[in-house]
């Protein structure tokens, strides 16, 4: 009895051209720049755009400062970052340099509300200079360890899950699984700005936001809140029997701050004459003229 045995043919392994190699490492060079930008994109935003469009309703002198600063130091930083990942493609390298952008965001949150602001208001606007009398600065190492901490840490996460992420895009042949992936840090990223935010920022953002509903409820000009005390409307309403500026136009600026940031006294300025309003814990205070 004859047994037929059959052939078993095998196909030899392709190794991929030098051409479809570089347009490989083309897509992941992209794909890191773009999971770079996105994150930089949710750190500005959420460091710095979220508080810029807050004042910029409160008719806040140069609302969109810190911003501007941000968008042009931290997201090519966070761009850059994200396509050297891909390009280098190590992780003991991505995650220190993602590291080095966090502290260095962070630094920037810290210096941008007392000394990145008057940098900004000596170069547009020297003559509000000399209405300002900030005491300190807050770049400071105890207060860079723990405004810090959360930015730092959530940069280098994203720096860590980098490579991985922009892998999975790479080999996803689905767009929206793709933008999924590059998208992923940018919750962690966001939080982590946010975070810094919420102990640097907004210490100096509610006072102006404070006297702001101050004046628009006195003036009629939005409905009566909680956070609005009788008493200072009755101070601005006799304020305004002598010279009517209620409902006209007004800029806001911090003039200066107790060392504990809990009193925060904010300058109204008027064509004609500027007026004081402490703001003692987010509450105002009894408002008085000053000269201009």
């Amino acid at each position: 009895m004859e047994s037929t045995l059959e052939k078993t043919t095998f196909e030899p392994i392709r190794r991929p051209s030098d051409r479809q190699l570089a347009a490989v490492h083309a897509e992941h060079q992209v794909l890191g720049l773009l999971y770079g930008l996105l994150s930089g994109l949710a750190f500005v935003t959420f460091a710095w755009g979220i508080d810029a469009f807050l004042l910029s309703r409160a008719a806040v002198v140069q609302p969109g400062s810190k911003l501007l600063l941000g968008v042009v130091l931290v997201l090519p930083a966070y761009t850059f970052a994200g396509w050297l990942s891909a390009r280098l493609d190590k992780t003991w390298i991505t995650v220190p340099v993602w590291t080095l952008i966090g502290l260095g965001g962070a630094l920037l949150i810290l210096w941008q509300p007392i000394e990145g602001y008057l940098a900004f208001l000596s170069w547009r606007q020297p003559e509000m200079l000399r209405l300002l009398q900030y005491p300190f600065g807050l770049v400071r190492g105890s207060n860079l360890f723990v405004v810090g901490f959360f930015p730092i840490l959530t940069s280098a996460l994203a720096g860590l899950f980098a490579l991985n992420l922009i892998e999975g895009a790479a080999r996803s042949s689905l767009a929206a699984r793709k933008v999924l992936l590059l998208c992923a840090c940018i919750p962690l990223l966001g939080l982590g700005a946010l975070a810094a935010d919420q102990m640097v920022n907004v210490h100096l953002r509610s006072p102006l936001l404070a006297v702001n509903d101050l004046l628009q409820v006195t003036a009629g000009l939005q409905a009566p809140t909680g956070n609005v005390p009788r008493l200072s409307q009755k101070s601005l309403q006799k304020l305004d029997a002598e010279d009517h500026f209620l409902g006209k136009d007004y800029q806001l600026l911090v003039r200066d701050f107790d060392e504990e940031m809990a009193v925060v006294n904010v300058l109204v300025l008027m064509e004609d004459f500027n007026i004081l309003c402490p703001v003692y814990d987010k509450m105002p205070g009894m408002c008085r003229p000053v000269p201009r």
